[in-house]
């Protein structure tokens, strides 16, 4: 009998829900992998370079700014080549112009508490460079030079068309599964741990881990792509209120002018811009070429440290104007959601140390996947196998003598 309806469209579904798992989603899981280790890199530095984060507080001491904290590793380390300056919450980091390393400064004294020289650096640097650039940061282990070549005709990067095409693998999978899951949704999910099959077990144990981590990993692929697949951003602006406004274009350095105003100069000047009410947590100084100074000042409540983006600011290094990168207080509350809070969102930093064990599990999730996905197609492609054997034995037994001569 030849299936009609639902049950054709439901094999053509699986078949391909299939055949993209067994495809594209290997490299998903060695991507989403990568991003789940480096949920806890932070964890790791803290653990195996504590004195890079232990501070003393002495009677004489008082606070200093992110401008003093950069002075004072450039006094200290001067063959360091300092480029920008990050709150982390607990200490300040003068990171190198590669941000491959950096020097931790105690907030409350301005004393010069360690360096960050892990045994795992490399190991690290290379997760980095897979899950935030895709193998096209120079400054760390594992580029490869053909991800930042241009697609003809299209013009994006090789790099951000394997972006996209792991967010389109990743909605795919989510939304068919889902799907052929949804039977099983309505007469409740569970796990046939005993007195089934490895097939019925493999195939329930999916089936749960698919349907509880689907929607999150949906919205992890859409958050994160959002810093890579430009697109993203824009149906985003394009479908919430508001105004978006874009990033102002940098202009060329004037014809003779002056000396560089100094970080201390541009930070007072973008602070007179924010007002006093939001802290400075980022720094970065401009090299080269490079015309601007770029701060981030706290916009959201304390309670949640460093965790948002916050309020970009840019000061011109030689006529010393400063104006807002590009959304200003007052935007629209999804502007703010979109820019502030999808990075702590996608990297889990909005939650701390055993609160980010939910996206532990989302991150795993799709290794596990890949397993049980991996281990009911191998028990029916062996099962296939034995019954197109015994047909053949059969078909063999049955047919006579003088034909098989």
């Amino acid at each position: 009998m030849v299936a009609r309806g639902p049950i054709s469209r439901r094999r053509a579904l699986v078949r391909l829900h299939r055949s993209v798992a067994l495809t594209l989603g290997l490299f998903l899981v060695v991507f989403t992998t990568s991003g789940t280790l480096l949920l806890f890199r932070p964890d790791a530095q803290r653990a195996m370079n504590p004195r890079a984060f232990q501070s003393t507080r002495l009677s004489t001491d008082h606070p200093v700014s992110i401008a003093e904290a950069l002075h004072t590793v450039q006094r200290t380390q001067p063959t360091f080549p300092a480029g920008r300056v990050w709150s982390d919450g607990q200490v300040y980091r003068v990171y190198n112009t590669a941000q491959t390393h950096w020097w931790s400064v105690d907030p409350g004294s301005g004393r010069v508490l360690g360096h960050d020289g892990t045994p795992l650096d490399g190991f690290w640097a290379l997760l980095k460079n897979l899950h935030t650039c895709m193998l096209t940061c120079t400054q760390y282990p594992g580029y490869l030079s053909p991800l930042t070549a241009t697609v003809p005709g299209l013009g994006v990067l090789v790099s951000t068309m394997v972006y996209g095409l792991l967010v389109l693998t990743v909605l795919a999978l989510a939304l068919s599964g889902l799907r052929l899951a949804s039977a099983a949704l309505r007469s409740g999910l569970r796990v046939r741990w005993s007195r089934a099959g490895r097939f019925a077990r493999h195939s329930d144990l999916h089936r749960v881990v698919g349907v509880v981590a689907a929607p999150f990993l949906a919205v992890w692929a859409i958050t994160g792509a959002g810093f890579q697949v430009p697109v993203i951003d824009q149906i985003w602006c394009a479908l919430t209120p508001g105004a978006h406004a874009a990033a102002p274009a940098a202009t060329p350095a004037p014809a003779g002018h002056g000396p560089d105003i100094g970080v201390d100069a541009a930070l007072r000047g973008a602070s007179t811009l924010v007002g006093p009410d939001h802290p400075p947590i980022f720094a970065l100084l401009p090299s080269g070429g490079a015309m601007l100074y770029h701060f981030r000042f706290e916009a959201a409540p304390l309670t949640y440290g460093d965790t948002t983006d916050g309020i970009r600011v840019e000061v011109d290094r030689y006529r010393g104007t400063a104006r807002f990168e590009d959304n200003p207080p007052g935007r629209p509350a999804a502007t703010v959601l979109w820019e502030n809070w999808r990075y702590p969102v996608h990297s889990g930093i909005v939650a701390h140390g055993w609160w980010r064990l939910p996206w532990l599990a989302v991150g795993f999730a799709p290794l596990t996947l890949a397993v049980t996905c991996g281990a009911a197609w191998l028990f029916r492609r062996r099962l296939a196998r034995e019954r197109a054997a015994r047909r053949r034995t059969r078909t063999a037994t049955q047919t006579p003598v003088h034909q098989r001569r």
